[in-house]
Order: C-alpha cells, then sequence, then structure tokens
C-alpha cells in the first residue's frame, strides 16, 4: 500500500511539474511577447507622436518669429540684427517643416504630411511678401512697406497661422492616441499574463492537496516560506511608510499646482487686459493720426490764403506807389499854375486860389498814401513772417504726424504680442490643468497604495500564524520558528 502510495504520489508530481513547467513557458512567452509589443509602442509610436508634436510648436514659434523680425525692420531699417533675425526664422521655418513631413510620413499618416506640405507652400508664399517688403524697406518707401504688410503679408500668416494650430490639435490628438494604446496594451498583457502566471500556482495548491502524505517532507519549505513571509512583512512595512509619504508629498503637489494655476488665471486676466488696453491705444494714435492729417491739410490752406493776402498787400503797395506819384505830379502842375497865376496879375488871382487849394490836396493825398505805404509795407512784412512761420508749424505737423504713425505701428505690434502671449498663456493654463488633474489622479493612487500596503502587511502577518499551525501540523517546526 505504502508502495502503491509512493508510486501515486510519483507520477502526479511528475505530472504536476510538466505541467507547471508548461504553463510557466507559456506565461514566459506571453510576457516576452507582451514586453516587445510595448516596446514596439514606446520606442516608435509614443516618439513619434512627441516628435511631431515638438515640429508643430518649433513651426509656430518661427513664424513668430518672423512676424516680430520684419515688424523690427520696419521700425529700424538700420538694424541688421532685425534682417538677420529673419532670414535665420525663415530657415529653421522650412527646416521645421522638413523635419515634421519626414516624421509624418515614416509614421505613416499621409493626411498629417500634406498639412505640412500645404504650411510649407504657404511659407515660401509669406517669404516672397516678406523679402517685398525688406526690399521696399530698404528703398526708403516705410509707408508703402507697411501696407503690403497690412494687406498681403499678415493675412497669409494668420490663415498658416490656423492650419498650424488645427494640425498642433491634431497632433495632441494623436499623442493621446499613442499614449492611450501603450497604456492598454500594457494593461491587456499584464492581466494575461498574470492569469496566465496564477494557473501553476492554482496547480500547485491541488497538488500539494493531493500530496498530503509528503507533508512531513515539507518542513524545510515551511521555513524558507516563514523567512519569505518575514521578508515580504518587513517590506510591506517600508511600502506602506513610502506610500503615505508618496500620498502627502503628492497632496502638496497638488495644493501648489492649485496655487500656480490660479497665479496663471490672474496673469492671463491682467494680459488679457493689457491687449485690451493695447488695442484701444491703437485705435487712439490712429484717430490722432487723423486729426494731425486734417490739420495739416488746413495748415496748408493757411499758408496758401496767407500767400495771397501778402501776393494783395504787395499790388495794394504798387497801387499806393502809383497814386502818390500822382500826387507829386498833381502838386508841380499846381505849382505852375500858381506860377502861371501871378504872372497873369489880378486876372489869374482866383485862378491862384483853386491851384494853391489843388496843391494842398496834392500834399495831402501824397502824405496819406505814403503813410498807406508805409502801414501796407508794415502788413506785407508782417504777413511774410506769419508765412513763415506757419511753414515751421506745418513741417512741425508733419513730424508729429511721422511719429504717431511710427507710435501706432509699435502699439500694433505690442496689440499683436499681447494678444499672441494672452493665447499662450491660455495654453499654459491648460496644461496646468492637465497636470493638476494627473497630480490628483497620483495622489490617489498613492493613497490607494499606502492602503494596499498596510493591508499587505497585516495579510503577511496572517500568514505568520498560518505558517506556525502549518509548521506544528508538519512536526518538529512549530517551535524552532517561534524562537526565530
Amino acid at each position: 500500500m505504502v508502495e502503491i502510495l509512493k508510486t501515486n504520489i510519483r507520477k502526479k508530481a511528475l505530472v504536476g511539474i510538466l505541467i507547471t513547467c508548461a504553463i510557466t513557458a507559456l506565461a514566459s512567452g506571453m510576457a516576452l511577447n507582451a514586453v516587445w509589443t510595448i516596446n514596439r509602442v514606446v520606442t516608435h509610436l509614443v516618439p513619434q507622436a512627441e516628435a511631431m508634436l515638438i515640429g508643430v510648436k518649433d513651426i509656430y514659434s518661427q513664424g513668430l518669429q518672423q512676424g516680430q523680425a520684419i515688424r523690427n525692420i520696419i521700425l529700424d531699417p538700420g538694424n541688421g540684427t532685425a534682417f538677420k533675425n529673419l532670414e535665420t526664422a525663415a530657415a529653421e521655418f522650412n527646416a521645421a517643416c522638413q523635419r515634421l513631413a519626414e516624421v509624418t510620413r515614416a509614421a505613416g499618416e499621409n493626411g498629417l504630411a500634406t498639412k505640412v506640405q500645404e504650411i510649407a507652400a504657404l511659407e515660401q508664399e509669406d517669404i516672397k511678401v516678406l523679402l517685398e517688403i525688406s526690399a521696399t524697406v530698404k528703398a526708403g518707401q516705410k509707408d508703402q512697406a507697411i501696407e503690403i504688410l497690412n494687406s498681403r503679408e499678415t493675412p497669409l500668416w494668420r490663415k498658416n497661422k490656423t492650419i498650424i494650430l488645427d494640425l498642433n490639435n491634431q497632433m495632441t490628438e494623436y499623442r493621446k492616441r499613442a499614449y492611450a494604446q501603450a497604456e492598454t496594451g500594457a494593461y491587456r498583457w499584464m492581466v494575461v499574463v498574470a492569469l496566465v502566471t496564477a494557473l501553476p500556482i492554482l496547480f500547485a495548491l491541488g497538488l500539494g492537496l493531493t500530496l498530503r502524505a509528503a507533508l512531513r517532507r515539507m518542513g524545510n519549505i515551511g521555513q524558507t516560506l516563514w523567512e519569505g513571509i518575514q521578508t515580504v512583512s518587513g517590506v510591506s512595512g517600508q511600502v506602506s511608510s513610502a506610500s503615505q509619504s508618496l500620498a502627502e508629498d503628492a497632496s502638496r503637489q497638488a495644493a501648489g499646482l492649485e496655487e500656480t494655476s490660479a497665479a496663471i488665471e490672474e496673469m492671463s486676466a491682467t494680459t488679457r487686459q493689457n491687449a485690451e488696453s493695447a488695442d484701444q491705444a491703437n485705435r487712439f494714435m490712429i484717430e490722432a493720426g487723423q486729426v494731425l492729417k486734417e490739420a495739416n491739410r488746413s495748415m496748408k490752406e493757411l499758408i496758401q490764403s496767407m500767400d495771397q493776402i501778402s501776393s494783395a498787400s504787395a499790388d495794394t503797395g504798387k497801387i499806393i506807389k502809383t497814386i502818390d506819384e500822382i500826387a507829386f505830379k498833381t502838386n508841380l502842375l499846381a505849382l505852375n499854375a500858381a506860377v502861371e497865376a501871378a504872372r497873369a496879375g489880378e486876372a489869374g488871382a482866383g485862378f491862384a486860389v483853386v491851384a494853391d487849394a489843388v496843391r494842398n490836396l496834392a500834399r495831402q493825398a501824397a502824405e496819406a498814401a505814403s503813410n498807406t505805404y508805409d502801414l501796407i509795407e508794415g502788413t506785407v512784412h508782417k504777413v511774410n513772417e506769419g508765412s513763415e512761420l506757419m511753414a515751421r508749424t506745418n513741417e512741425v505737423f508733419r513730424k508729429v504726424g511721422e511719429r504717431a504713425k511710427q507710435g501706432g505701428i509699435l502699439v500694433a505690434g505690442i496689440a499683436a504680442a499681447s494678444n499672441e502671449q494672452s493665447r499662450a498663456i491660455d495654453q499654459i493654463k491648460q496644461a496646468m490643468n492637465e497636470m493638476d488633474r494627473v497630480v490628483q489622479k497620483n495622489a490617489a493612487g498613492a493613497e490607494e497604495s499606502s492602503a494596499a500596503a498596510e493591508e499587505l502587511y497585516a495579510r503577511s502577518e496572517t500568514m505568520k500564524d498560518q505558517v506556525r499551525e502549518l509548521a506544528a501540523v508538519i512536526g518538529g517546526k512549530g517551535r524552532s520558528l517561534e524562537h526565530e
């Protein structure tokens, strides 16, 4: 009977070992397959997604650099650094487009590659317009350069920016899908491997029930199990402490992120208000420029009127000179008439009185003409001085108009930069919200890990008691385990 029992135990043990080895080999193969699958996703799909997202951000950044460089060129044509910055930004933009096109084609995303080609084509058109603006500025035609910037380059950039931002959103979704695929694959294979790995343990438990007759030979196994449980107990205590510390750190980090998010929200509101103020200031500068143009036109009309007054005064002076000459000649005629009346004697007495009256009138007319000429000459002099003053004032108004136009360009640039900054802060705020969500999730996971570690520690203590009972059943080991 004993021999039969030994034979049955031997056969069952052999069968159990073979089945356990087969299941273990199957589990190992599936685990290797899972590792290979996850490695493919992590080493290819995820890096490609990250590279595509970085490429889109590089393109957008270089586009903004181009816009800032061309505005610096318009404001200061003598700034050589601005021309160099424009050339560098254009080269970096094209290089980023090439890199992104290669990555999208390698990833098999033909739709995204088509959008990158469209962005590159619009960039070529934009570069031609930017070069035309630079040449116009170098030729000294700043107003024409500004007109080209507003009517042609800005619409091109806005169209290209819309495509870039849409591509950025698609790249973000692509990255999310890549990470989701990696997480789903890892979780699925971990579950499969765990289930397959659990089969040998279940089979070993069944084999243990079958081999109850060999329990006395398992004393050494009980001793080893006891030592392992002690190790698990110590490690579970350390894991519990570490998980608790991690949960506390995660909670503090979450609180810090909330404060940072609130600060960014406040900064976003301030930046948005600055952008609105810059837009309003831009409108004020435009209105001021229109008012200065109207004042300049009025000054030109006033100068023309002063010139006409000066010309009319000069003509009046000529007429007065003519009147003075007539008075002088009349006086000579009256003098000659008086001489002839004196020669005529009493017959010419009446004519002498008339001649004397005519001479007095001629003298008074000459004095009046002389005084009038002096007044008109003074008026002409003052009119000429007023014309010169009006010309200087008109020049001042012209310079003020130019400064106002340059100020309008600066304010428009500030307004555009403020709007871009506001949008960038909104993106940062979204990223901070995503980080806060992840930290909150990590904090919850740390708390769950801490609770699981505490449960593991309690279970290990329970298993100690069970191992003591097992050692007592096996015989001879219960007391030794108690001493250890």
